[in-house]
Protein backbone atom coordinates (compact mmCIF):
# COMPACT_ATOMS: atom_id res chain seq x y z
CA UNK A 1 0.00 0.00 0.00
CA UNK A 2 2.91 2.33 0.72
CA UNK A 3 4.66 1.83 -2.53
CA UNK A 4 1.74 2.30 -4.53
CA UNK A 5 0.77 5.44 -2.87
CA UNK A 6 4.27 6.43 -3.42
CA UNK A 7 3.79 5.30 -7.05
CA UNK A 8 0.81 6.97 -7.70
CA UNK A 9 1.26 10.44 -6.51
CA UNK A 10 5.27 10.97 -7.77
CA UNK A 11 5.57 8.10 -10.62
CA UNK A 12 4.82 10.33 -12.72
CA UNK A 13 6.54 13.70 -11.87
CA UNK A 14 9.35 15.11 -13.66
CA UNK A 15 13.12 15.01 -12.68
CA UNK A 16 12.59 19.01 -11.38
CA UNK A 17 10.11 18.20 -9.05
CA UNK A 18 11.86 16.54 -6.04
CA UNK A 19 10.68 14.73 -3.44
CA UNK A 20 11.78 14.54 0.05
CA UNK A 21 11.65 11.77 2.46
CA UNK A 22 12.75 11.00 5.86
CA UNK A 23 13.32 7.67 7.22
CA UNK A 24 14.89 6.53 10.88
CA UNK A 25 17.63 4.01 11.57
CA UNK A 26 16.82 0.31 12.65
CA UNK A 27 16.31 -3.01 10.96
CA UNK A 28 12.50 -2.75 10.51
CA UNK A 29 12.87 0.85 8.64
CA UNK A 30 15.65 -0.66 6.41
CA UNK A 31 13.92 -3.30 5.59
CA UNK A 32 10.47 -1.18 4.41
CA UNK A 33 12.92 1.06 2.87
CA UNK A 34 14.33 -1.27 0.72
CA UNK A 35 11.06 -2.73 -0.55
CA UNK A 36 10.10 0.24 -1.37
CA UNK A 37 13.36 0.82 -4.04
CA UNK A 38 11.06 -2.01 -5.51
CA UNK A 39 8.87 1.42 -6.96
CA UNK A 40 9.19 1.89 -10.57
CA UNK A 41 9.71 6.05 -10.63
CA UNK A 42 12.99 8.67 -11.06
CA UNK A 43 14.45 7.91 -7.88
CA UNK A 44 17.13 10.86 -8.67
CA UNK A 45 14.04 13.21 -7.86
CA UNK A 46 14.44 11.97 -4.03
CA UNK A 47 15.90 13.78 -1.29
CA UNK A 48 16.74 10.94 1.25
CA UNK A 49 17.32 12.55 4.95
CA UNK A 50 18.03 11.19 8.10
CA UNK A 51 16.04 11.49 11.08
CA UNK A 52 17.64 10.56 13.62
CA UNK A 53 21.48 9.52 14.62
CA UNK A 54 23.45 8.35 17.66
CA UNK A 55 26.71 10.53 17.93
CA UNK A 56 29.58 7.90 19.44
CA UNK A 57 31.03 5.56 16.34
CA UNK A 58 30.67 2.88 17.51
CA UNK A 59 26.73 2.24 18.34
CA UNK A 60 25.29 4.17 15.42
CA UNK A 61 21.72 2.95 14.77
CA UNK A 62 21.93 3.85 11.17
CA UNK A 63 25.50 1.45 10.47
CA UNK A 64 22.93 -0.91 8.45
CA UNK A 65 21.43 1.95 6.55
CA UNK A 66 24.36 3.87 5.80
CA UNK A 67 26.00 0.61 4.07
CA UNK A 68 23.48 0.30 2.56
CA UNK A 69 22.77 3.52 0.98
CA UNK A 70 26.96 3.56 0.36
CA UNK A 71 26.49 0.01 -1.57
CA UNK A 72 23.15 0.39 -3.05
CA UNK A 73 21.79 3.29 -2.96
CA UNK A 74 24.64 6.00 -3.48
CA UNK A 75 23.83 7.83 -7.18
CA UNK A 76 20.58 6.53 -7.12
CA UNK A 77 19.04 9.29 -5.05
CA UNK A 78 20.66 12.13 -3.03
CA UNK A 79 21.09 11.28 0.25
CA UNK A 80 21.85 13.72 3.55
CA UNK A 81 23.15 11.66 6.24
CA UNK A 82 22.89 13.89 9.39
CA UNK A 83 26.55 15.53 10.86
CA UNK A 84 27.33 13.34 13.39
CA UNK A 85 30.78 13.52 15.50
CA UNK A 86 31.71 12.22 19.51
CA UNK A 87 30.58 13.53 22.89
CA UNK A 88 29.41 17.43 23.26
CA UNK A 89 30.35 18.28 20.28
CA UNK A 90 28.11 16.37 18.29
CA UNK A 91 25.46 18.57 16.02
CA UNK A 92 28.44 21.34 14.96
CA UNK A 93 27.46 21.31 11.60
CA UNK A 94 23.84 21.23 12.21
CA UNK A 95 23.63 25.13 11.09
CA UNK A 96 24.97 23.94 7.88
CA UNK A 97 22.80 21.14 7.24
CA UNK A 98 19.46 23.50 8.25
CA UNK A 99 20.71 25.62 5.60
CA UNK A 100 20.78 23.03 3.06
CA UNK A 101 17.62 21.57 4.01
CA UNK A 102 15.93 24.63 3.36
CA UNK A 103 17.69 25.70 0.05
CA UNK A 104 17.14 22.23 -1.42
CA UNK A 105 13.48 22.16 0.15
CA UNK A 106 11.82 25.47 0.57
CA UNK A 107 8.69 24.38 1.55
CA UNK A 108 10.66 22.98 4.96
CA UNK A 109 8.77 19.80 5.08
CA UNK A 110 8.76 16.23 4.39
CA UNK A 111 6.66 14.66 1.79
CA UNK A 112 7.17 11.46 3.35
CA UNK A 113 8.42 10.10 6.87
CA UNK A 114 9.02 6.45 8.08
CA UNK A 115 9.34 5.88 11.82
CA UNK A 116 10.14 3.18 13.91
CA UNK A 117 9.35 3.14 17.47
CA UNK A 118 11.02 2.13 20.63
CA UNK A 119 9.23 0.26 23.05
CA UNK A 120 9.34 3.27 25.53
CA UNK A 121 7.20 4.62 22.86
CA UNK A 122 10.03 7.16 21.47
CA UNK A 123 10.44 7.86 17.70
CA UNK A 124 13.33 9.43 16.01
CA UNK A 125 15.71 10.30 19.06
CA UNK A 126 12.29 12.02 20.75
CA UNK A 127 12.06 10.07 24.55
CA UNK A 128 9.15 10.65 26.94
CA UNK A 129 9.18 13.54 29.19
CA UNK A 130 12.26 15.36 27.21
CA UNK A 131 12.08 19.33 26.81
CA UNK A 132 12.72 18.69 22.94
CA UNK A 133 9.08 17.42 22.56
CA UNK A 134 8.61 21.26 22.29
CA UNK A 135 11.18 22.60 20.63
CA UNK A 136 10.10 24.22 17.08
CA UNK A 137 13.68 23.96 15.65
CA UNK A 138 14.19 21.62 12.98
CA UNK A 139 16.94 20.04 13.99
CA UNK A 140 18.49 19.22 17.68
CA UNK A 141 20.92 18.17 19.73
CA UNK A 142 19.24 16.14 22.41
CA UNK A 143 20.13 13.32 24.74
CA UNK A 144 19.23 10.01 25.39
CA UNK A 145 17.70 9.12 29.06
CA UNK A 146 19.89 5.70 29.13
CA UNK A 147 23.29 7.45 28.99
CA UNK A 148 25.10 3.73 28.61
CA UNK A 149 24.12 4.03 24.83
CA UNK A 150 25.18 6.82 23.26
CA UNK A 151 23.36 9.67 25.39
CA UNK A 152 24.21 11.68 22.85
CA UNK A 153 21.30 12.29 19.78
CA UNK A 154 20.72 14.36 17.00
CA UNK A 155 17.60 14.46 15.76
CA UNK A 156 14.49 15.68 13.60
CA UNK A 157 11.78 17.67 15.72
CA UNK A 158 8.63 16.66 16.42
CA UNK A 159 7.23 19.69 14.78
CA UNK A 160 8.98 18.80 11.46
CA UNK A 161 8.11 15.71 10.96
CA UNK A 162 4.47 16.41 11.62
CA UNK A 163 4.68 19.07 9.53
CA UNK A 164 5.25 16.28 7.29
CA UNK A 165 2.31 15.89 4.20
CA UNK A 166 2.70 11.90 4.86
CA UNK A 167 4.07 9.80 8.18
CA UNK A 168 4.05 6.09 8.83
CA UNK A 169 4.65 4.90 11.55
CA UNK A 170 5.65 0.87 11.67
CA UNK A 171 5.06 -0.67 14.88
CA UNK A 172 6.74 -3.85 14.75
CA UNK A 173 8.24 -6.80 17.28
CA UNK A 174 6.71 -8.52 20.64
CA UNK A 175 8.53 -5.95 22.34
CA UNK A 176 6.07 -3.21 21.10
CA UNK A 177 3.52 -4.90 22.98
CA UNK A 178 3.16 -2.77 25.59
CA UNK A 179 3.22 0.31 23.37
CA UNK A 180 0.43 -0.90 21.26
CA UNK A 181 -1.49 -1.11 25.06
CA UNK A 182 -1.10 1.88 25.92
CA UNK A 183 -1.57 3.79 22.50
CA UNK A 184 -5.42 1.68 22.16
CA UNK A 185 -5.81 3.46 26.11
CA UNK A 186 -5.62 6.84 24.92
CA UNK A 187 -2.22 6.94 26.57
CA UNK A 188 -1.31 10.72 25.27
CA UNK A 189 2.46 10.88 27.14
CA UNK A 190 4.65 9.07 24.64
CA UNK A 191 5.88 10.18 21.90
CA UNK A 192 4.52 8.27 19.54
CA UNK A 193 1.18 9.24 20.48
CA UNK A 194 1.99 12.87 19.76
CA UNK A 195 3.04 12.59 16.20
CA UNK A 196 1.01 14.28 13.42
CA UNK A 197 1.06 14.61 10.06
CA UNK A 198 -0.70 17.68 7.49
CA UNK A 199 -2.18 15.63 4.83
CA UNK A 200 -2.06 11.64 6.47
CA UNK A 201 -1.11 9.55 9.13
CA UNK A 202 -0.48 6.19 7.82
CA UNK A 203 -0.24 3.15 11.06
CA UNK A 204 1.24 -0.27 9.85
CA UNK A 205 1.17 -2.25 13.31
CA UNK A 206 2.10 -6.07 13.15
CA UNK A 207 -1.38 -7.89 13.46
CA UNK A 208 -1.00 -10.44 16.01
CA UNK A 209 0.25 -6.89 18.77
CA UNK A 210 -3.50 -5.86 17.70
Amino acid sequence: ELSSGINAEYGEGTAEEAIHVAISGGSTVLGLFKHLLQVEMSWERVHLWQVDERCEEGVRNAADLQFFLAEEVNGLMNVHLLPVSPGEGCGVGLEQFQLDFVTLNPAQRFDYVILGVGSDGHVASLFPHSNTLHSTADFLHTHSPDPSVSPHRLTASLDLISRSRRVVVVVVGEGKRTVVDRLRQGDLEMPVAKVDAAEKLIWYVQKDLL
